[in-house]
């Protein structure tokens, strides 16, 4: 190559680029519903604060440290093609499921107790998807033999890390999609109750 001269591009490379840009903009288009929708999630928003119907589900379960309780983060969810999945609205919301019968201080109660709505940092309602995902979602769209790697997480950031960290199922054998949404968390996580209208 000559001094100065700038090095080729291969049109594969180009191409490469090209549908991991498509990609990327197909993703970001399917995460997060259109604000058209919005409406239909107030109502499903309004709903969801009333529903405790799944709260002796977890009757079994019992926590074994002070201070802990078991959440469930709000998300409206729709299905939108075999190929993208399901597109999501998460706020960022919790409600209250179980708590453990003492806060974090010996002989007090917990600070919250069972159906409180409360206020998360609005970090996790941002979802990003992981570059390691996008990745690997290429190579097996493109490659033929399809490699035999596992998925990566697909997304990062404070969802992620709950999810990673905190995530509870709570039938071991039969997990549900509403486990994906459902975390162990202490109070101090926790700063603002939300007071359901009447």
């Amino acid at each position: 190559m000559l001094i100065g001269a700038q090095p080729s591009i291969k049109s594969n490379d180009i191409k490469r680029a090209g549908d991991i840009k498509k990609l990327m903009d197909d993703i970001r288009a399917s995460i997060d519903i259109p604000t058209s929708e919005y409406p239909a999630v107030r109502e499903h928003f309004q709903a969801w604060l009333k529903d405790e119907s799944y709260f002796q589900d977890y009757d079994g379960w019992n926590l074994s440290k002070p201070g802990t309780m078991i959440v469930r983060l709000y998300r409206y969810q729709r299905a939108t093609s075999l190929l993208h999945g399901d597109s999501y609205k998460i706020l960022p919301i919790v409600k209250v499921i179980k708590t453990h019968p003492e806060g974090f201080f010996k002989d007090q109660p917990p600070k919250f107790v069972t159906g409180m709505i409360l206020n998360v940092n609005d970090s996790i309602a941002n979802i990003m998807v992981s570059g390691d995902w996008v990745v690997w979602k290429h190579r097996m769209d493109v490659e033929r033999p399809q490699p035999t790697i596992p998925e990566p997480p697909k997304f990062d950031g404070l969802l992620n890390e709950w999810l990673r960290t905190s995530r509870f199922a709570v039938d071991k054998l039969n997990p549900s999609p509403d486990d994906d949404w459902t975390f162990v968390r202490t109070e101090n996580d926790f700063n603002l109750i939300y007071e359901v209208p009447a």
